[in-house]
């Protein structure tokens, strides 16, 4: 790929171009160069830390050109899309930027992903190479012929001696650096999240979106951070994978998500910053065995995901003596958009105020901007003004779906289909989200995805999947189900139970199952989705378990 991409490949690919392509203000301005001060500046210092294995900066970014060269050599050409699933190691922080070096488009896939719902992302992206845990290929294999476009598979289980990717980068150690053209305004990675269809959408990012992006996503003073969010996760390769090394700071791939395994980690590789989902960060400030751990030793500890409930920030102020900010993202944006400050109201709903590349309005059904204390959507662009002016963009779209994608980017800005509002002191508030998501414990559900499968029993009238909140997880799962009065109730639960077991990860399988011989409706005979959840939240807010709701068990 020599030079800019043509606008009509990416109206192929159902994208965006770009409508202005101005170089970031802080080089590099692309991932393909990321790494070039900081080994010339820290070569010899550690730039990733794992279970296995430990590399230097100048021994990473050897390893980033043999796999590059690896990649070539399978026959990976600048846009094909490699897939990576696997546990939190150096090697995904190796892979994702060996792609990008060579231009080709980087896509991250969960494990905790049931293996139909792996297989339905690597087809909608046409994977070329998978490079997966043993297990993953074993679970995708039975979905093999669904996939035409996936060429070759390589093994990724970095704790034995002779696995497939070692072998790639041993076999083309001291290979130079590519000679691959990269555009940087190119599509570079797709990051699957569901829409209100319940069917998973790519969001596109060029390697230009990225680097600006992690201009200032490492929190400052902080020189060996730790990441327990997963790798795979787009948002989280970026502003970990991405923004740590770029910036000449120490990466820690913790492969344990629970207080335990990161306090374990912090202790054995001396993290001085991490990011952890609300539940994690509740049992390090509340359970018993960690109350004489030192938390304030931490230059940078906070959360990530769904927004913090007011107990655990008065939990965090007790404990370490400075309040817990909080920001809002997205992965259309891609990564944050607003932050909170020291000396902003730290109140619920609070999400602080626009980076310095951005431009954020609570924007009317019509277009116009809404005044300050009116709800709105929030919208986002490239700022209007000053050294960053126009320079960010935002998503090139959705992988092929151009409805989508158009509908998303109207009129040059970014829906985030989440509405909210602004103080006349500039802080942005969010009220509520359009597409009703629900966050548990910093990952993302979406109702329709769940909801599209239950409704597949004949018996289910009706049903409604909310998030009702939880002090620890900050949202957990309700299935509200409308059924027919001559069948049981409890088998029902239990069929729905094992089909959801098979199809969806385990986070976004129901905590708690309400059935009803009639929900609550409005005027025009549709289900009162806010009355639901009121219901929903009445039924478990006293004991945590489930309830009969009106009419049924």
């Amino acid at each position: 790929m020599a030079g800019m991409l043509d606008d009509s490949v990416f109206e192929e690919l159902g994208l965006l171009p770009p409508a202005a392509r101005m170089p970031s203000p802080v080089p590099p301005q692309t991932v393909a160069a990321a790494l070039e001060r900081s080994v010339a500046e820290r070569g010899d210092h550690p730039a990733l830390i794992g279970r296995n294995r430990r590399y230097s900066f100048f021994a990473c970014d050897a390893a980033i050109d043999a796999a590059a060269a690896g990649l070539l050599a399978l026959g990976i050409a600048p846009l094909d899309r490699v897939a990576v699933t696997g546990r939190n190691d150096p090697e995904l922080v190796i892979a994702f930027h060996a792609c990008l070096r060579i231009g080709a488009i980087w896509t991250g896939i969960s494990r905790l992903l049931s293996p139909i719902e792996k297989a339905a992302q690597l087809r909608d992206c046409g994977v070329a190479l998978y490079i997966a845990d043993e297990a993953s290929l074993a679970e995708v294999a039975v979905h093999r012929g669904d996939l035409p476009d996936l060429r070759v598979t390589i093994t990724m289980e970095p704790a034995t001696a002779d696995d497939g990717w070692r072998r790639l980068i041993a076999d083309h150690a001291g290979a130079a650096a590519p000679g691959v053209a990269v555009d940087p305004f190119a599509p570079a990675i797709i990051a699957y999240t569901s829409g209100t269809t319940g069917k998973p959408k790519g969001v596109v990012h060029s390697q230009h979106n990225l680097m600006v992006a992690t201009v200032n996503a490492m929190p400052a003073g902080v020189t060996r951070y730790g990441c327990a969010l997963a790798l795979t996760t787009a948002n989280i390769m970026m502003n970990h994978g991405l923004a740590a090394l770029r910036h000449g700071v120490t990466l820690v791939c913790m492969d344990r998500l629970d207080a335990e395994g990161v306090l374990e980690w912090a202790d054995a590789t001396g993290i001085d910053g991490f990011r952890v989902p609300p539940p994690i960060l509740y049992d390090l400030l509340t359970r018993p065995e960690y109350a004489s751990a030192d938390l304030t030793r931490f230059v940078y500890l906070a959360t990530a995901g769904a927004p913090p409930s007011r107990k655990l920030h008065d939990l965090y102020a007790a404990r370490m003596g400075r309040p817990l900010l909080y920001a809002y993202g997205l992965s259309e944006a891609p990564g944050i958009v607003t932050e909170l400050a020291l000396g902003d109201r730290l109140v619920e709903g609070a999400i602080g105020r626009p980076l310095p590349h951005l431009d954020v309005r609570i924007l009317r059904d019509d277009g116009s901007e809404a005044a300050d204390g009116e709800s709105g959507e929030i919208c986002v662009r490239a700022a209007r003004h000053g050294e960053w002016a126009d320079v960010y963009t935002p998503m090139l779209g959705y992988w092929r779906l151009p409805g989508a994608t158009r509908e998303a980017l109207a009129d040059g800005w970014l829906h985030t289909g989440d509405l909210g509002y602004r103080e006349a002191s500039g802080l942005l508030f969010i009220n509520a989200r359009r597409s009703e998501m629900i966050l548990r414990g910093g990952a993302n559900i979406y109702p329709p995805e769940i909801e599209n499968i239950i409704q597949e029993d004949a018996r289910v009238r009706e049903s409604v999947v909310v998030g009702v909140p939880d002090e620890r997880l900050g949202q957990i799962v309700v299935a509200v189900i409308e059924h027919d009065p001559a069948i049981t109730a409890d088998a029902l639960e239990a069929e729905l139970g094992g089909r959801l077991a098979e199809r969806l990860a385990r986070y976004k399988r129901p905590a708690h199952w309400l059935f009803s011989t009639q929900l609550p409706r409005n005027a025009m005979g549709k289900i009162d989705r806010r009355a639901v959840r009121e219901l929903a939240e009445r039924a478990t807010a006293a004991t945590g378990q489930p309830q009969a709701a009106a009419g049924g068990r």
